[in-house]
């Protein structure tokens, strides 16, 4: 079948899965879950990032990107408008209801701590983008639309927040009821997915000799991670867990869906979890001779991995960004390189490339050699807000790592899994600067679940050490 064709047999498959889903979470849930819920199943079923290769080089509407891509007044989508209404209305019924009482444990205080560091990146960047534009941007090539854009972020988090606050006060959800339904949620999400790759088959997006089966991208480096690592974690723990099998099952069907679509992040956050859990079982000598054959058998394909993802089409084309950018700041002026120039600063990139995945066709067909970012985590910070923002931004994590282990009342697998992802999104980059609120719901998603596992140990009877959840 034809784009067209495709497109619309896959936008009635679509809104059929978004009936389902929001069907299942007004059966299933009420009050602030509820609105929490329902805002998972409308963000992570939709897709930013759609593996369509059409779809993604012309930034085209397609039912999966309506939310994301179709702009209803001025430069605001869907979504803004929908969490720009649900600012208000939470924040007004919060502050009735709570006055200006947050909570205050461990994992909140991390929370606030990563809000602080990350609206102060902002603001950065949106200077370094006006010293930029008006004193150092001689071929006009950035655009103030793009910095805007990524400003987003600060609305998704304050809204977010507030529901994770209205969850937390609330205080009747139970672990297992919770995690059940983000199980269901995301199976049905992946379904849809699978289901969408197959009618879009002919234009779907190649990784490597495959086609991909998961359709939008940032589904993988979302909610996927959790099930990534938490397949990894019964490695390291020889398959013992005391959540029901089923729960196991879907895991094990996610991880090799996942592992098959070969993103490079994914197999490294699996590795760099495999690595952290086998150093805590050696630290506390929990160990035998398998786990040993495993953990060199680990390494060894580690560093095989890592040895043929190095020699690939695009690191090489990564590290060429890094070069050309630097290249391109300094010519102008080394004071940009302590600044950076903003997420709307653009720069030319002398390096030819054959990656497909590195630009958009429309981006190609408009200046092939102006680039809009580094991709590449964490270094995407220096063009962001220069060395002094990445220094910044290197301090305060490192403070957010020590709130989030000194949160941790009982180290087990499990715990880490949950954790591990929030972490990363946390680690890896600004998350108020972000186009769209997946990273930021998953991020409050996985934080939920770990204090609703925590109470789970604590009121099933479980040794564990004492934690505050809320006070």
């Amino acid at each position: 079948m034809n784009l067209l064709q495709a497109g619309i047999v896959d936008g009635i498959v679509f809104i059929l899965t978004l009936v389902l889903g929001l069907a299942y979470v007004m059966r299933t849930s009420l009050g602030k879950e509820r609105l929490f819920l329902s805002l998972y199943v409308l963000t992570t079923y939709s897709s930013y990032n759609l593996m369509v290769k059409p779809v993604h080089d012309y930034n085209l509407v397609v039912p999966r990107t309506f939310i994301f891509h179709y702009e209803l007044f001025g430069p605001l989508n869907s979504v803004d408008i929908i969490f720009i209404f649900l600012f208000f209305y939470l924040l007004y019924t919060y502050v009735v209801k709570y006055g200006f009482s947050f909570p205050n444990s461990g994992i909140c205080r991390a929370i606030n701590l990563i809000f602080l560091r990350d609206f102060f990146l902002v603001l950065l960047s949106l200077l370094a983008f006006f010293l930029f534009q008006n004193f150092f941007d001689y071929l006009n090539i950035s655009s103030f639309k793009d910095e805007l854009r990524f400003c987003r972020g600060i609305l998704y988090f304050s809204v977010l927040y507030l529901l994770f606050c209205f969850i937390l006060r609330d205080g009747s959800l139970d672990f297992l009821g919770f995690f059940k339904r983000f199980v269901v949620l995301d199976v049905i999400n992946l379904v849809s997915g699978y289901v969408g790759t197959r009618i879009y088959y002919e234009y779907i997006w190649e990784r490597y000799f495959l086609k991909v089966s998961i359709i939008d991208q940032d589904d993988v480096y979302t909610f996927v991670v959790f099930y990534f690592v938490w397949t990894i974690s019964f490695l390291v723990n020889f398959y013992k867990t005391k959540l029901p099998s089923k729960y196991v099952a879907v895991t094990f069907a996610v991880f090799v869906l996942a592992f098959f679509n070969f993103y490079k992040t994914l197999y490294m956050f699996g590795v760099v979890f495999f690595l952290i859990l086998l150093f805590l079982r050696f630290y506390y000598k929990r160990r035998n001779f398998v786990q040993v054959c495993v953990f060199v058998f680990a390494v060894m394909l580690m560093v095989n991995s890592v040895l043929y993802f190095a020699s690939s089409k695009s690191i090489h084309t990564r590290l060429a960004q890094v070069v050309d950018y630097f290249d391109f700041v300094v010519e102008r002026s080394p004071f940009l390189v302590l600044t950076g120039i903003g997420h709307g600063g653009y720069f030319i990139a002398k390096t030819p490339t054959d990656d497909a995945g590195e630009i958009k066709k429309v981006d190609l067909d408009e200046n092939e050699d102006v680039k809009k970012s580094l991709q590449i985590p964490v270094l995407t910070l220096l063009k962001q807000v220069g060395v002094f923002g990445f220094f910044v931004f290197v301090l305060f994590t490192f403070f957010i790592f020590i709130k989030i282990l000194n949160s941790i009342p009982c180290y087990n697998n499990f715990t880490f899994a949950l954790l591990f992802s929030p972490t990363i999104f946390a680690s890896l980059g600004i998350m108020l600067s972000t186009p769209s609120p997946v990273h930021i719901i998953v991020f409050f998603k996985m934080f939920l679940l770990f204090i609703l596992y925590v109470e789970h140990r604590v009121f099933s009877g479980e040794k564990v050490a004492s934690m505050s959840l809320v006070n």
